[in-house]
């Protein structure tokens, strides 16, 4: 089952700026064997010089480092993409979206795997009690890597541990059109699901301090979920 909500990114593509793979699988990894990382490696087969402006995976469980330096004609960069596996159990398939100087975007690399869950309580995999029965993975989701221009999605884990059906309802409060949230899930007792956030930076990052998710069931308000966000947009 999946709450899902989400808005498609499309851009220029420059195909004469490429990695020499495009893809690497990680394979059968554990979830708590620590910081996964591949470095590609990307060449400038234009006949112009190029600056890479921002690499990211516009989700908070993927870190990349890339050059500052202008790579001219010919040479080389190596672009290293850190996964983090705890808590993300089972398949994973991430893109890195790499902006140029000249206004497009760089071949794609993606980088997949699978993530072998570790053993826990429902506590511990589900530590946060939202009320009546709801439980939360997360308490915040990190969209600080977010990018003007871009809209980032990411995603919480919820359970129903209660005995009853929960008929939820979700909202941003304070309300604001940067978010998309599935605005209803229901989940039987026992019952998970992944719900789906996406966020759309607008010009005024100040009017959304403090912005959370609101669950409610049968009109009765429960818990927020946090919603952390970038300082400045780049």
């Amino acid at each position: 089952m999946l709450c899902y909500a989400s808005t498609p990114f499309a851009a220029e593509r420059n195909n004469l700026f490429r990695p020499d793979q495009v893809a690497h699988s990680f394979g059968n990894v554990d979830e708590l064997g620590g910081v996964l990382k591949h470095t590609f490696v990307y060449t400038n087969h234009s006949d112009k010089t190029l600056a890479i402006v921002d690499a990211t995976a516009h989700c908070g469980c993927v870190k990349v480092s890339y050059p500052r330096d202008p790579i001219r004609p010919g040479e080389k960069a190596n672009i290293t993409v850190a996964f983090d596996p705890e808590g993300r159990a089972g398949m994973f398939s991430k893109s890195i979206q790499i902006r140029l100087t000249d206004g497009t975007c760089a071949a794609v690399c993606r980088i997949s795997g699978k993530v072998k869950e570790a053993e826990r309580t429902l506590e511990q995999r589900f530590p946060y009690d939202l009320g009546s029965g709801l439980r939360a993975d997360l308490q915040a989701i990190d969209f600080t890597s977010a990018r003007s221009g871009y809209t980032s999605s990411m995603f919480v884990r919820i359970i129903n541990t209660g005995k009853e059906p929960l008929d939820l309802r979700f909202s941003i409060a304070p309300q604001s059109q940067a978010f998309e949230v599935p605005p209803t899930c229901y989940l039987r007792p026992g019952a998970e699901t992944l719900m789906a956030v996406s966020f759309t930076p607008p010009a005024q990052l100040q009017t959304l301090k403090g912005a959370v998710i609101q669950p409610a069931v049968a009109g009765k308000k429960l818990k927020t979920i946090a919603l952390k966000l970038p300082e400045n947009l780049k």
